[in-house]
C-alpha cells in the first residue's frame, strides 16, 4: 500500500491517498497489484495507525467485517470499557456491532480512540450520513444512538445532552434569526420588524412568537416585497393592500386560507401598536402609518370562528358512537398481545412453534422474538415484546384521553406528582385527583379521578415503577417551546437502552397503527 501511495505526489500519506484518487473511486484500492487479502491487511494497518484518514463516504462504501479490530488495536483500554458498556445496556449482538462500526469510522476519520471521541464527533458523523443521503447515496445508518449511550455510560462524552436525539434538536431561535428565515429585502423594514417583535416577545410564549413572526414577516411583508419590489415603508397604498388581502385569502394550492383573519388582525395590531408607541418613543414616529386593515376587513372573523366551532362539534357527534368500539378494541388488543407474550416468554429459547400460521423459532433473551423458519431478513421477525408495549400504551392513551378530555400535550406532561389525593375534612373520604399542568388555556386544573381513571393510572405507575418504588427521572423536550425540561418522573416514558419520554410522533403512530393479526 505504501509503495502504491509513494507513486503519487504529496507531502503526507494522506495527500498521496487523495492524489491517488481513492476518494473519487472508493473501490480503487481493490485493483492494486497483489492479492486482495494482502492489500486488505495493509490497508487495515494504515487505518489502525492513522496513516491515512478516509472520508466517511469511503468508509461507508467499504464495509469490512473487522472494524472492531481497528477500535481495539487503536486503544485496548478504551475498547474494554466499551465492551463493559455493552454488557451494562444488555443489547443484542447486532446493536453492539453497529455501534462498533460507527466508532471505528469516527476513529479512522479523526485518528481518535474510543476514550477520545466527543459528542461533536458523533454529531459530525450523523451530519455526514445525512449529507450522503441527500446526494442520493443509499446509506444504512445504525448504531450511532447506541454509541452515544455507551460513551455516556463510560463517562467520556463531553456533550451536555443525555441522548443523541436531544443533542440534535434545535433550541429556541432569537427574534433576529426567526425574521431572517423569511429573507426580507429591505434592511430598514427588517430592523423595524425585529425591534417590534423584540418588544412583543416578553408577553408571548415561543410558539406564539413563531406564529407572529410568520404572519408579519412571511405572509405580510415578504409577500408585499415580492409583488412590489423596492417597498421600503409600512405606508402602503390602498391598491397594494387590497391585492395583498386577495392573495392572503388563498393558499398556494388554491384552497381557502381559513386563518387569514388572524393574520390581518396581527398586522392591524402592529400598526396600532406603532402608532401608540410613537407618542412616547421618537423612533416609531418614522414608522407610524395608516393601517391597511380596517374593521370591515376582519368583521367576518366572528362568523368564521362560529363556523369552525360548528365543524368541530359535528366531528364530535360523528365520532361519539365509535368511542365505545375504540375502547373495546384497545382492551382486546392489549389482552391478546399480553397473552401471546406471556405464553411465548414461558417457552425455552429455541422452541419451534406455529404463530399466525407460520412455523417460527423463539429467540431473544431480553425480548420475546419469533423468527420464521427459513427467513434470512430481520424484517420478518415478530417482536412480541414490542407488540405488547405498543398495545399497552395505545390502551392507556385512549382511556386517559377518554376519561379526562386532555390534549396530547397535557397527556405527555403528566408525571407521578400529577396524581394527588384530597381528604374531605368532615367525612374523611379520600378523593383521588389528577393535577393537569397549564397548557393551551394557561390555567392548571384538578380533575376528580373516576374508578376507571384510577385503574388506568395505577397500571401505568405499576409498569414504570422501579425496584426502589420510584419512577425513572426522564428528560423531555418541549416541541412547542423548543427547550429541554428538567428531569421528571413522567407517566408516559419507555425504555430504549435508557428511559426516554414519549413524543407526539410515537403517540400518533400508536393511534394510526393498523391491526396486523393476532399479536397486534
Amino acid at each position: 500500500m505504501l509503495n502504491h501511495l509513494a507513486e503519487h505526489p504529496g507531502d503526507s500519506w494522506q495527500e498521496r491517498w487523495i492524489a491517488a484518487g481513492h476518494e473519487e473511486d472508493h473501490k480503487r484500492w481493490t485493483s492494486i497489484a497483489g492479492t486482495k487479502q494482502m492489500t486488505t491487511h495493509g490497508l487495515h494497518m494504515l487505518l489502525v495507525l492513522g496513516v491515512v484518514r478516509p472520508s466517511y463516504a469511503w468508509l461507508k462504501a467499504n464495509q469490512f467485517k473487522t472494524w472492531f479490530h481497528i477500535v481495539s488495536l487503536r486503544d485496548r483500554v478504551g475498547y474494554e470499557r466499551l465492551v463493559a458498556a455493552f454488557e451494562h445496556f444488555g443489547k443484542n449482538l447486532y446493536d453492539n456491532r453497529a455501534a462498533v462500526v460507527v466508532l471505528a469510522h469516527i476513529a479512522c476519520r479523526t485518528g481518535k480512540g474510543p476514550l477520545e471521541i466527543t459528542g461533536r464527533d458523533l454529531l459530525a458523523y450523523q451530519q455526514a450520513m445525512r449529507g450522503l443521503r441527500e446526494q442520493g447515496t443509499k446509506v444504512k445508518v445504525a448504531g450511532v444512538h447506541h454509541a452515544w449511550d455507551c460513551l455516556r455510560a463510560m463517562g467520556t462524552l463531553d456533550h451536555p445532552a443525555e441522548t443523541l436525539r436531544l443533542a440534535q434538536l434545535q433550541g429556541q431561535l432569537t427574534v433576529t434569526e426567526l425574521v431572517d428565515r423569511h429573507g426580507i429585502a429591505s434592511e430598514r423594514v427588517r430592523e423595524c420588524l425585529i425591534r417590534y417583535l423584540r418588544a412583543r416577545e416578553g408577553r408571548l410564549d415561543y410558539s406564539s412568537l413563531q406564529t407572529l413572526v410568520a404572519a408579519l414577516c412571511g405572509l405580510f411583508w415578504r409577500d408585499i416585497e415580492i409583488h412590489d419590489p423596492g417597498a421600503d415603508s409600512l405606508a402602503i397604498s390602498e391598491d397594494i393592500a387590497d391585492a395583498w388581502k386577495r392573495r392572503l385569502a388563498v393558499k398556494s394550492d388554491g384552497t381557502e386560507r381559513r386563518g387569514r383573519f388572524n393574520v390581518m388582525m396581527q398586522v392591524r395590531a402592529m400598526y396600532l401598536d406603532i402608532a401608540t408607541w410613537a407618542l412616547s418613543d421618537s423612533y416609531w414616529i418614522q414608522w407610524a402609518a395608516p393601517s391597511p386593515i380596517n374593521e370591515a376587513d376582519v368583521a367576518a372573523n366572528g362568523k368564521q370562528q362560529r363556523e369552525a366551532k360548528a365543524r368541530s362539534h359535528q366531528r364530535t357527534r360523528e365520532r361519539a358512537p365509535e368511542v365505545d368500539r375504540l375502547l373495546r378494541a384497545t382492551e382486546d388488543r392489549l389482552r391478546l398481545a399480553s397473552g401471546w407474550r406471556s405464553d411465548m416468554e414461558a417457552l425455552p429459547v429455541g422452541t419451534i412453534i406455529e404463530f399466525e400460521g407460520v412455523e417460527s423459532q423463539r429467540i431473544g433473551t431480553t425480548s420475546v422474538i419469533l423468527r420464521p423458519l427459513g427467513s434470512v431478513s430481520q424484517k420478518d421477525y415478530i417482536n412480541l415484546s414490542a407488540r405488547e408495549e405498543e398495545a399497552f400504551w395505545a390502551w392507556a392513551t385512549v382511556h386517559l384521553l377518554h376519561q379526562t378530555g386532555l390534549r396530547i400535550e397535557e397527556l405527555l406532561e403528566l408525571d407521578q406528582f400529577s396524581i394527588q389525593r384530597f381528604k374531605h375534612p368532615r367525612t374523611g373520604e379520600v378523593i383521588p385527583l389528577l393535577h393537569v399542568y397549564p397548557s393551551k388555556g394557561g390555567a392548571e386544573r384538578l380533575l376528580a379521578a373516576s374508578p376507571e381513571l384510577v385503574h388506568v393510572l395505577a397500571r401505568v405507575v405499576h409498569r414504570l415503577r422501579q425496584s426502589d418504588g420510584t419512577l425513572p427521572l426522564t428528560v423531555r423536550y418541549d416541541t412547542q417551546e423548543k427547550k429541554t425540561l428538567p428531569p421528571a418522573p413522567l407517566l408516559f416514558q419507555r425504555r430504549r437502552a435508557r428511559w426516554n419520554a414519549m413524543s407526539y410522533q410515537y403517540i400518533y403512530g400508536l393511534m394510526d397503527k393498523p391491526e396486523s393479526g393476532p399479536g397486534s
